[in-house]
């Protein structure tokens, strides 16, 4: 009888607990908006601290991966200079990147909200504009 109990529980009740059963995170996610990304950023210049390693990695990572992610598709088009979306130096580090990104978003509070993507874009295509 206790095998029957538990089947039932496991088919018919689990599955009406859902996501909402699940512990919900209170973190911004960086790609939310400009304010997640300043919020996950803020400590990329501070001194390695343990209590923000996630933040800091996140940070690093996102970037790297946003930047790649555009060059590679300039790549796969064959994409001149004039068609790029921005031109960073070579030798543009990824830490400086984000500050680009952060000042950017700093400067422009009211659009803050916006997707972190649509942000980081607008700031790379001001900072690093291609050659014609």
């Amino acid at each position: 009888m206790r095998f029957v109990i538990a089947v039932f529980i496991l088919i018919f009740m689990v599955p009406r607990l859902g996501p909402a059963a699940l512990p919900q995170s209170s973190h911004p996610r960086m790609s939310d908006s400009g304010n997640s990304f300043l919020e996950i950023c803020k400590h990329v210049d501070d001194d390695y601290d343990a209590k923000y390693a996630t933040d800091v990695f996140t940070c690093l990572a996102w970037m790297n991966g946003f930047v790649e992610g555009i060059l590679v598709s300039d790549e796969f088009r064959n994409a001149s200079s004039e068609q790029r979306m921005f031109c960073p130096d070579q030798n543009v580090t990824t830490l400086q990147l984000i500050h680009v990104a952060q000042k950017y978003i700093d400067n422009n509070p009211a659009r803050a909200h916006l997707l972190t993507r649509y942000l980081v874009s607008e700031a790379f295509i001001a900072a690093f504009p291609c050659k014609k």
